[in-house]
């Protein structure tokens, strides 16, 4: 077993105490019960998301592309290079 087997395995069924967002760059860290501490560091993109956070009532946090950030619904999952419409009338496009 590797070594991120081995920590993703450490951290199943820990509550997650608390999220950290560190400007400028972005890069998160959170801290799980049992002081259990997951760092992740951004690549900066104005396209693509840093990363995504399923919680387990459904609802997806994700930071980027750049340094936006959202919380939705899974089943509100957006595509690569979606673009949401400025006119309500308008429908949303792919880029």
């Amino acid at each position: 077993m590797g070594h991120l087997e081995i920590a993703v395995k450490r951290m199943d069924g820990l509550a997650l105490l608390r999220v950290d967002i560190r400007h400028p760059m972005l890069d998160t860290v959170f801290t799980f019960e049992q002081d259990v501490v997951l760092r992740l560091f951004a690549e900066y993109s104005s396209e693509m998301e840093h990363w995504m956070l399923v919680v387990p009532d459904g609802n997806v946090l994700t930071l980027g592309p750049g340094t936006m950030w959202s919380y939705h619904l899974g089943s509100e999952m957006r595509p690569l290079g979606y673009v949401a419409p400025t006119d309500p009338a308008e429908p949303a496009k792919n880029e």
